[in-house]
């Protein structure tokens, strides 16, 4: 049972605040019944509605299996995994609303080292347009129909597997209207791996094949000109690897993996544009090459990567330094398979159109035109006697948007939105005594943010999105972070937050306008609360089935991610959640 009750203060410089109200409620049932080879899994939902996700009431997942020795039988809400994603992906995470699996039926057949499933289903699926969609509540549907097989055989220490998928997916052509095509995408692949005692290598290749149908007309105008090009998109090819590699070296370790997704290569004009099919199936949740981090600083500048069109690669160094220490160096780069321009004459107002200006990319870009992203990160981390410390520094940078990348006879002129952080957080558990802890992490942030300009003739500018008390641009938000708690052993924990911005960002929801009665208590040690959030979490666990979790306070929000999946959550001044989980045997 999850509940939320707050409000959202948003306070503008005129000195006006507007209360906008943040509830959710949700009951789960969660029900496993076993006997023989037959089982039943099923989830019952009471929404009114989710924290993040679409309001629902009813029986949600219902799976019936029947396993023998060779053969696996399951009718319901199937969730399968094939290779590294890049043909079929699914998985429910309900926490950020996200459910791409399928209601039908899944056979399966296991013997010598032999591997086959078949399956067919069908699904409403909801989803978001992106992940900088400040709803709550996805905005897009889809009606698909899937029928897709696989195979995999292994000799010793190899192993190669086929897969093939047909997903027919109707969408809406607009959201004016009824009117709706549909995209027939047909995925394949081939995959493979092999593991020793020191190394292990995996891959998997496919393409995509989409006919649209009716195909859908654009028209371009051409303003200066006054003339038009229609064009009809009925067809697309892409293709996609992934590779991931792992080598042991005694007490050095090296992780690699690399991406090369051009499933649906756009300019900087169709990236955000809808509807789109000719994107990856709903089904496809291709392999992440980006590193994700537990630290709420870290984790809310987290990297989302671009599955349709993107290079990436990720390098991993694990040193043991010493008994029970270790340090990690992690590496990760990624950008688009393509740099963008757009050609201007100096008697036009108007460039033309977005042209390819390099697209034999093999590894990740730096230009500024293909939306680079870089990431250097380096733990400390050791597990003492009484407890354990994590000491991390990291430092990232990545353009968001490209809105210009004009080139004339004399000038070159680019402007794009770029995002660079430093953040270091540190954490810390340590044991006082038998079965109590104590809980201190901190973290600092130093975030650049804004339009970035370049031109030959006018020089470099730079316009920041953070602005100080009276207005006046600041070039850096600097944020702090602090957890400090404590815990007993299998009972209870008590952990108090507190979250503090130098600055405020424009064209954001990060303003604390309200203080509720918690920060009051506690106003004379924080002062004034308009860039800060303090909060309390309490768990408490009444017996090896009951578990109760209390949170009240007022939170920043932002961007959180999960397993490659980012959702917005909106911040608030003044807000409770509680979650009640029981267990009956």
């Amino acid at each position: 049972m999850n509940y939320g009750n707050g409000s959202v203060y948003n306070n503008e410089f005129i000195g006006n605040d507007s209360e906008d109200k943040y509830n959710f409620s949700q009951i789960l049932y969660d029900m496993n019944l076993n006997r023989g080879p037959w089982s039943l899994n099923s989830m019952i939902e009471f929404s009114n509605p989710p924290e993040i996700g679409v309001f629902f009431q009813g029986i949600r997942r219902m799976t019936f299996n029947y396993k023998t020795n060779y053969t696996d039988f399951s009718i319901g809400d199937i969730y399968r995994s094939w290779g590294k994603g890049l043909v079929l992906n699914q998985y429910d995470d309900i926490s950020i609303g996200y459910d791409n699996g399928v209601r039908g039926v899944s056979i399966s057949y296991d013997k010598d080292n032999n591997f086959f499933e078949f399956l067919s289903g069908n699904k409403k699926l909801r989803s978001f347009s992106g992940f900088e969609n400040f709803s709550r509540e996805p905005d897009k549907s889809t009606s698909n129909n899937l029928i897709g097989a696989h195979f995999r055989k292994k000799y010793d220490n190899f192993e190669i597997g086929f897969s093939t998928l047909i997903d027919n997916e109707k969408f809406a052509l607009s959201s004016f209207n009824s009117d709706s095509a549909l995209a027939s995408h047909n995925v394949n692949s081939f995959s493979g791996n092999y593991n020793s005692n020191n190394f292990d290598i995996s891959l998997e290749y496919a393409n995509k094949y989409t006919l649209i149908n009716p195909s859908i007309m654009e028209i371009n105008l051409d303003i200066q000109t006054f003339t038009r090009d229609t064009t009809f998109r009925e067809t697309h090819f892409g293709n996609g690897l992934a590779i991931s590699s792992n080598y042991g070296l005694g007490i050095f370790s090296i992780s690699i993996d690399y991406a090369y997704y051009a499933f649906f290569v756009s300019n900087p004009l169709v990236q955000g544009l809808q509807p789109y099919p000719e994107r990856i199936s709903q089904f496809q949740k291709p392999m992440v090459t980006s590193q994700e981090h537990s630290s709420i600083l870290l984790n809310r500048v987290t990297y989302q990567q671009n599955s349709n069109d993107e290079i990436g690669l990720n390098l991993l160094l694990n040193f043991n330094i010493g008994e029970n220490t270790n340090l990690i160096i992690n590496n990760s780069y990624a950008s688009s398979t393509t740099g963008w321009y757009r050609e201007k004459d100096l008697n036009e107002t108007i460039p033309g159109p977005w042209e390819e200006e390099k697209s034999d990319y093999l590894f990740p870009s730096t230009n500024p035109s293909s939306k680079p992203y870089k990431q250097n990160t380096v733990v400390y981390e050791s597990f003492l006697d009484k407890g354990y410390i994590q000491f991390t520094i990291s430092k990232s940078s990545k353009v968001n948007y490209i809105y210009e990348n004009d080139i004339s006879n004399i000038d070159e002129n680019v402007r794009y939105e770029k995002e660079e952080s430093f953040t270091i957080p540190v954490s810390i558990d340590y044991a006082l005594m038998k079965n109590y802890n104590i809980l201190f992490n901190f973290g600092f942030q130093i975030t650049k943010k804004g339009v970035q300009s370049n031109s030959k003739l006018n020089g470099n500018n730079f316009i920041s999105y953070f602005v100080d008390g009276d207005g006046e641009i600041v070039k850096n938000q600097n944020t702090y972070a602090l957890n400090f708690g404590l815990s007993k052993s299998s009972t209870w924990s008590f952990l108090l937050n507190v979250e503090y911005d130098n600055y405020y960002e424009v064209g954001a929801i990060k303003n604390n306008a309200f203080v509720n009665p918690l920060e009051s208590i506690l106003q004379p040690i924080f002062g004034n609360y308009n860039k800060t959030w303090i909060s309390t979490e309490i768990n408490y666990r009444f017996d090896n089935n009951l578990q109760l979790s209390i949170f009240y306070g007022s939170n920043k929000g932002g961007i959180s991610c999960a397993n490659g999946i980012c959702r917005y959550y909106p911040g608030f001044s003044d807000g409770l959640r509680m979650q009640i989980t029981k267990s009956f045997y």
